[in-house]
């Protein structure tokens, strides 16, 4: 059976992802002990109640764009399973929606997602989510540039994207703030000399 604690901080992990992406999320649940967690959702003998940890929450700066989380229930994430969350999707009027998994992502289940749909699909495994990666004391602090600043970085020093330094799409951070291909990234690291050390990279 899955381990209480383990999934208790994967979803505490996720709590604070979202709220470093921009959305909204619940002071109650920020602060939740695992204890809370606990009354909550553990159902003694039948385990977590997966369903039940399903977050749906919205942007602070935009209401219409909302992203929608479940949690997986079992060692692997099954089609039959996939094609639920896909129709439950549907009707939540979502921008994003992201699966929390454990085990392996079969290839049926891969080509699903990656189907092109107008919501866009993520798919995190729990066993990453137990740490939160950019509370590590040497990750420095990345910043998404809108369409508009990006456009204006470019220009400003004459490059092209393509010769920016790369962000992999694949990198635990990549995955963290939810990159994607063809996006710019501000990076801020400390200096002991200058104070604070910028630089760009582009999202591949």
């Amino acid at each position: 059976m899955e381990s209480v604690t383990h999934i208790y901080r994967a979803w505490k992990t996720v709590l604070e992802m979202l709220r470093d992406r921009g959305y909204i999320t619940s002071e109650e649940d920020h602060n939740t002990t695992l204890e809370g967690f606990k009354e909550r959702f553990y159902k003694g003998g039948e385990g977590v109640d997966h369903k039940e940890l399903t977050i749906k929450v919205v942007k602070e700066n935009d209401a219409t764009d909302g992203i929608i989380v479940f949690f997986a229930e079992g060692v692997s994430l099954k089609t039959d399973v996939l094609g639920k969350y896909l129709t439950e999707v549907e009707s939540e009027h979502v921008k994003r929606a992201i699966i929390v998994y454990r085990g392996k992502l079969s290839s049926p289940v891969k080509q699903m997602m990656e189907q092109p749909r107008e919501v866009k699909w993520e798919a995190l495994l729990e066993d990453e989510l137990i740490v939160n990666v950019t509370h590590h004391i040497l990750v420095p602090q990345h910043i998404l540039l809108s369409p508009e600043e990006k456009q204006e970085l470019l220009k400003k020093y004459q490059v092209k994207e393509s010769q920016l330094p790369r962000l992999l799409t694949s990198d635990p951070i990549s995955k963290y703030y939810g990159f994607q291909r063809g996006d710019v990234v501000k990076i801020i690291r400390k200096s002991e000399t200058a104070g604070r050390y910028v630089t760009y990279r582009a999202v591949f």
